[in-house]
């Protein structure tokens, strides 16, 4: 009868997910410090851009100069 060999887990399966649970729970702090720390109210004057999305522009390019 042949005895079957043990195998060991390779660690860096353990390590994995506990790398993976540690930047969530990073991301997830510096996800409420940007909201906690943001500015309350309105921007200064001068301080506000607009962006303008357009559509179907196949292939247009602006003329040089």
């Amino acid at each position: 009868m042949k005895k079957t060999a043990n195998r060991k887990t390779p660690p860096f399966i353990w390590i994995l997910p506990a790398i993976l649970v540690a930047l969530a729970a990073a991301c997830i702090a510096l996800k409420i410090h940007v909201r906690d720390s943001g500015p309350s109210g309105p921007p200064a004057d001068g301080t506000a851009f607009r962006i303008f999305v357009t559509g179907g522009l196949n292939c247009y390019r602006e003329p040089c100069g």
